[in-house]
């Protein structure tokens, strides 16, 4: 018996025979889907600009590499010093939410399936929730976590607004560097 399966990475169809062929074409088609996704997490070795790599696994927020003209300026170096130190406090906040956010996740939706499955006898095989139940976690979730990210946020405006003297003071150095250059 033949089947006709239709590519992963293209449009068009294949007639594979329904056997072991049909499975290991399937297994081959879904490893070259994979080696395509293959991310480096690490910058490459000559960078003459900032890196910016794939999404952590824990905070989801992309890093920057940043690049070190080898004329760096102390003005530049505080700077950058400064844009690492928001970068690790980012990180640091959105890696601790996160794992608080899927560890209360998976609490919840344990004692509700527990839940369902003492009052209706039919729910006993269910495995998810439904949005709407989901819902009701998600508006807990962030009603106990409003004063933390509040007090995140205001942090994280403060730091930004302070890297705007640093980023001034770059400019303004840039600016007479090129004017010197010219002379």
């Amino acid at each position: 018996m033949l089947a006709i399966c239709r590519r992963f990475s293209g449009g068009d169809f294949l007639i594979i025979p329904r056997n072991n062929q049909f499975k290991r074409f399937l297994k081959q088609q879904k490893k070259k889907k994979k080696e395509i996704f293959k991310l480096s997490s690490s910058p490459p070795k000559s960078i003459t600009r900032d890196w910016i790599g794939p999404p952590d696994g824990n905070s989801n927020l992309r890093p920057t590499h940043f690049y070190v003209p080898p004329d760096e300026s102390n003005v530049e170096k505080d700077l950058r010093l400064k844009k690492v130190d928001l970068q690790t406090f980012n990180h640091d906040f959105w890696t601790r939410q996160n794992i608080t956010f899927f560890k209360r996740k998976a609490q919840f939706i344990h004692m509700e399936l527990e839940r369902k499955k003492q009052i209706d006898s039919d729910n006993k095989n269910k495995k998810s929730l439904s949005p709407e139940e989901m819902a009701v976690f998600y508006k807990q979730f962030l009603e106990e976590n409003y004063q933390n990210n509040l007090k995140y946020h205001r942090a994280w405006y403060k730091k930004n607004i302070f890297l705007l003297w640093p980023a001034l003071k770059v400019a303004v150095h840039n600016l007479f560097k090129k004017a010197r250059l010219k002379n």
